[in-house]
């Protein structure tokens, strides 16, 4: 692993060395609209490279480029994109005046192609979206969830505030809360870390660094690989253009909780040249928010990003880096009546805090071992040490202080260059070091006395975890544009690595609650309770080491024929996940933490090593300059996260093979099922993916309107399911993952935009999925419960749980410029989604929902050329109780038909209604 980074390293410090002072020259000019009036602020950028400006009040531009042939690119909200090709000199100033239209021809949009290759969307072969730095400046989207609500394709079930956001695309199963199980987050191109299965949100929160939001749906597999089989998001940030520019934002809103008060958000970007090749971006915010609903305490904290740019004749240089801490809070799941699935009436939408109780109960929590050098895995010379029954005593309130809090810091350097004939390269290396808190408070069933149906019981669970780590990610990226025969070439080959190492402690504990009247107070008995257990008691407690490295290479060939009608993309990519991990579960000095229900007092250590390729083909046809038709093909992987494996069967004292002394008091049961089989039997590759899609894009009405249009097919095989097998006579079944699963989507996606030139400054979108999500096959004998089997022909044919059948997306925007200085406009935008299942047993069928929101803004240009913009948002216009999802739907109470005990279960509803109140000035 050393080695690889040491190469990585020196062909980065190799190519910087020689890269030498190149030639520039100057492109300028006036940018007007088709009346003539200026356009400022209206985009210009060189394609493919982080070089660009914005015009200026009196629509005039200037832009230090590389010498030689390239395209520029003209883009702004409410405006269709132009590119223009030119050709520079050293030392020309060349002067190129651009008319660019009202209206909003997307097709036009420059998007990154399989090979990472920029082109326009209408000759792209996948289908992609991109939210603008102006469209996300006005939805005043919490979350990036929020941000991605209403793009064709996509579901967010992100309504507990701003943690755990469940990004669903292309009805691929759910996330559970960690996004990067099949749709992945990158920053800038790289990915948000080098691991998986934590929460993205603790990494990053929406700011106003952000240029723009891609979303790539579909065959990403190869360009972005192991948790990128649904599609990825690349949150792109800003470059400094010659002159300063930046904007300051105020945030307010009303809390809609039970304990109210005020959510102030202060933001601000400033971007520019420090000197004429040297630019700068930098920017973040300050929150503090007491949240959508009542919860333990604030959303706060900040973030910080920056980055700085030295723009070579024929490339850059980029330093750039993070600092954030912020502490977030999850929000609760409410009583949901099982007749109905509505809110029961002892609660709001608003109430949802547990907090009351936390300070007075306390519990043990075992340490765990400790090792005394890092890395963790050397080999034959690793040694252990750690004493287990080292316990701490823990305060829930104390434990669950800071929420999902995410301490992180990361510096960063990318550099790219352009080498002539056709070579160029990218280098991106990335540290980053973090501390994060995952909390979940949650209520795993509700119950009704029936001797007392006044009395409403709830089984709290409440999960705290804390996990510190470090990971680098460094990727190499060489690009060969060459022409053969009538044919073009962009050839790309490249290699990825990421390291990461992490030290996780986790503990769980139940507590019995009385929420009669919508409060929640301590009991002393548990309804429902195993002897010999307490009203609060540990679930689990456990320390975990893991050490994960990420190795990929990759090549492409992105190839144009019959004048530029025909587009062929070709990538192939391999990847390689090597696991070590270090799992210790030692005894707990909690008497009551006894018995077969837990497997306590030892230690697991386990090495997995798993590899796979992906592979895309895609084809895209320009019948006309406006009309095109592609398809594409990708087998894709999905290797599974550390995480699985620490959650596998054990093997049981007593039973064969024996256990495995690593040191005093430390013993490892090798993981075995009931047939004795060898651990990797049971999860020994990854998932596959295959998915085939086809797709119809053209414009019409004089390019007023874009028409995209899309049917998809994928199927999972080897999925990794979770759920319970039996290990022994008298000893109860275990939880575990095996990969033995499959999946089939099927889907239709379409988008219309319609710009009518007649209203200038009116903006209508809409978009339709519809989808089917369901099971082909589970493993046999996996129980979805400890308590009684569900065989695999009960769930074959069933909808996947929380993956919405039809999404509705539409968006209505009305922007008027009444004179030169003064301009207003609203809008209002709604995402429906119906056909919805909360259980796998599709027994709960969710309520059909539309979410809607609106705005209105009103701007003022002073005579300096700055702006002062005031605008109000509404999330949530109608205040819709309806639940979004329901939660450990599979308890035993209410997998089968609910007990007369069991008319309430958990469920998590939209967050309540909310205003907005944004002032920002632009300069």
């Amino acid at each position: 692993m050393r080695k690889l980074f040491t190469l990585f390293l020196f062909a980065g410090a190799f190519l910087v060395s020689h890269a030498i002072v190149a030639q520039r020259g100057t492109v300028q000019g006036k940018v007007n609209d088709e009346t003539g009036e200026p356009t400022p602020g209206v985009n210009v950028v060189v394609v493919g490279s982080s070089i660009g400006t914005a015009v200026k009040a009196d629509g005039t531009y200037s832009l230090s480029v590389p010498a030689g042939t390239l395209q520029l690119q003209f883009s702004g909200v409410g405006y269709k994109t132009v590119v223009q090709s030119v050709s520079v000199k050293d030392g020309e100033t060349l002067t190129l005046d651009v008319t660019i239209n009202t209206g909003t021809s997307v097709l036009n949009d420059v998007v990154i192609s399989a090979t990472r290759q920029p082109v326009r969307k209408i000759e792209a072969t996948t289908a992609v979206s991109v939210l603008n730095a102006d469209e996300l400046l006005r939805q005043v989207a919490p979350t990036i969830g929020d941000a991605l609500r209403f793009t064709p394709g996509v579901f967010v079930a992100s309504q507990r505030g701003r943690v755990r956001a469940n990004i669903i695309m292309r009805g691929f199963p759910e996330n559970l809360g960690t996004e990067d199980k099949y749709t992945t987050m990158l920053i800038d191109g790289l990915p948000a870390y080098a691991g998986s299965g934590n929460p993205y949100d603790v990494y990053f929160q929406q700011d106003l660094n952000v240029e723009r939001i891609e979303v790539v749906r579909g065959a990403a597999a190869t360009l972005f690989g192991r948790s990128a089989a649904a599609g990825v998001y690349n949150i792109v940030s800003k470059v400094g253009g010659e002159k300063t520019h930046g904007i300051i934002e105020q945030i307010l809103s009303p809390s809609p909780s039970a304990k109210g008060g005020m959510m102030t958000q202060t933001g601000v970007n400033v971007n520019g040249a420090i000197a004429q090749k040297l630019r700068y971006n930098v920017g973040g915010f300050y929150l503090n928010d007491p949240g959508f609903r009542t919860q333990a305490g604030p959303d706060k904290g900040y973030q910080f990003r920056a980055n700085f740019d030295y723009l070579l004749g024929r490339g850059s240089i980029r330093l750039y880096g993070t600092l954030r801490s912020i502490d977030l809070f999850n929000n609760v799941a409410v009583p949901v009546r099982v007749s109905d699935l509505k809110i029961d009436s002892r609660f709001t939408n608003r109430f949802t805090d547990w907090s009351d109780i936390w300070n007075s109960v306390n519990f043990t929590r075992p340490t765990g071992i400790t090792a005394p050098t890092v890395p963790l895995f050397q080999g034959s010379t690793e040694t252990i040490s750690g004493n287990p029954n080292n316990i701490e005593q823990v305060n829930v309130g104390e434990a669950n202080r800071r929420g999902n809090f995410g301490d992180v810091h990361s510096i960063g350097l990318r550099f790219n260059y352009d080498f002539g004939k056709g070579f160029s390269i990218q280098n991106n290396l990335r540290y980053q070091r973090a501390e994060l808190g995952t909390k979940f408070i949650t209520a795993t069933a509700y119950t009704v006395p029936a001797n007392n149906p006044s009395q409403l019981f709830a089984n709290v669970f409440n999960s705290t975890g804390k996990r510190v780590m470090f990971d680098i990610i460094d990727e190499l990226i060489l690009k060969k544009e060459a022409t053969i025969g009538s044919s073009k070439h962009v050839f790309t080959a490249g290699g990825y690595l990421g390291y990461y190492e992490q030290r996780a402690l986790a503990s769980g504990v139940f507590l019995a609650s009385d929420l009669s009247d919508g409060t929640v107070r301590l009991r002393t008995a548990f309804p429902g309770a195993i002897p010999g257990i307490l009203t609060t008691n540990l679930l689990r407690g456990s320390d975990t080491f893991a050490e994960v490295t990420n190795t990929s290479a990759f090549v492409g060939d992105e190839a144009a024929f019959a004048a530029d009608k025909l587009k062929l993309n070709f990538g192939f990519r391999f990847d390689n996940s090597n696991i070590k991990i270090l799992h210790f579960l030692p005894k707990s000095a909690n008497g009551q933490i006894t018995g077969p229900l837990f497997v306590s007092n030892f230690t697991d250590r386990r090495e997995v090593s798993i590899g796979a390729f992906s592979a895309t083909l895609g084809i895209n046809y320009l019948i006309t300059p406006n009309t095109a038709v592609y398809g594409n093909f990708v087998r894709a992987f999905r290797a599974p996260d550390e995480q699985i494996f620490v959650n596998m069967l054990r093997g049981v004292p007593g039973q064969q093979p024996p256990p495995e002394q690593l040191g005093p008091g430390l013993v490892n049961y090798r993981p075995i099922d009931t047939n004795n089989r060898p651990f990797l039997t049971q999860i020994d590759r990854p998932e596959t993916v295959y998915n085939a899609e086809i797709g119809f894009r053209t414009s019409a009405l004089n390019d007023d309107l874009s028409i995209d249009l899309a049917g998809y097919y994928t199927q999972i095989n080897d999925r990794i399911i979770s759920g319970f097998r039996d290990v022994a006579p008298g000893f109860p079944p275990q939880s575990t993952s095996i990969s033995e699963g499959s999946v089939a989507i099927r889907g239709f996606e379409g988008s219309l935009t319609y710009t009518p030139s007649w209203a200038k400054g009116l903006l209508m979108r809409t978009s339709l999925t519809l989808q089917s999500s369901e099971f082909l096959s589970i493993p046999n004998g996996l129980r979805l419960t400890s308590v009684f089997t569900l065989p695999e022909a009960e769930l074959k044919g069933k909808k996947i749980k929380n993956v919405p059948g039809t999404i509705w997306n539409f968006n209505v925007q009305y922007d008027r410029k009444f004179s030169k200085s003064f301009a207003a406009g609203l809008g209002i935008d709604g995402n429906y989604m119906a056909n919805r299942y909360g259980d796998e047993l599709n027994r709960f069928k969710l309520a059909d929902v539309m979410l809607l929101n609106g705005n209105v803004f009103a701007k003022a240009s002073l005579k300096n050329g700055n702006d002062i913009r005031v605008s109000v948002r509404i999330s949530n216009l109608t205040d819709t109780q309806e639940i979004l999802w329901l939660l450990d739907i599979t308890n035993p109470i209410v997998a089968t038909s609910a007990p007369t005990n069991a008319s309430v279960i958990p469920g998590i509803p939209f967050l309540p209604r909310r205003t907005f109140f944004t002032v920002a000035y632009s300069f």
